[in-house]
């Protein structure tokens, strides 16, 4: 029955109450496991805050950001474009969040119930 509410929700919703809620939905758990793949992957990563900087702090150099980019795509299902590597999206794991819940939203996937 969840699975037909989302369905009918969805199809009622406007394309921006759906990225909207995505948002919601899912920036807290996104932040977790980007934070829990960082601190599995790059030694000190353990003790940043979500909004310190992954560039100035010297954790995360260009393969690191290939490494990040790998993980996206393979473990949130989304396509991390050459735009997206531009700007502040892999500034902070609150950036990096905020890019991939606006992908998964603009993408249509619903969050895991």
């Amino acid at each position: 029955v969840k699975d037909v509410d989302m369905l009918a929700m969805l199809v009622t919703e406007s394309t921006s109450d759906r990225r909207s809620r995505y948002m919601t939905d899912w920036l807290p758990e996104t932040r977790n496991e980007l934070r829990a793949f960082l601190a599995d992957h790059f030694p000190g990563a353990e003790n940043l805050d979500d909004t310190e900087s992954l560039l100035d702090s010297g954790l995360v150099d260009s393969v690191g950001i290939l490494e990040l980019v790998t993980f996206i795509e393979d473990h949130f299902g989304v396509i991390v474009t050459d735009d997206d590597l531009l700007g502040d999206n892999f500034e902070s794991i609150s950036s990096l969040a905020v890019m991939v819940c606006g992908k998964r939203g603009r993408e249509g996937e619903a969050p895991a119930a």
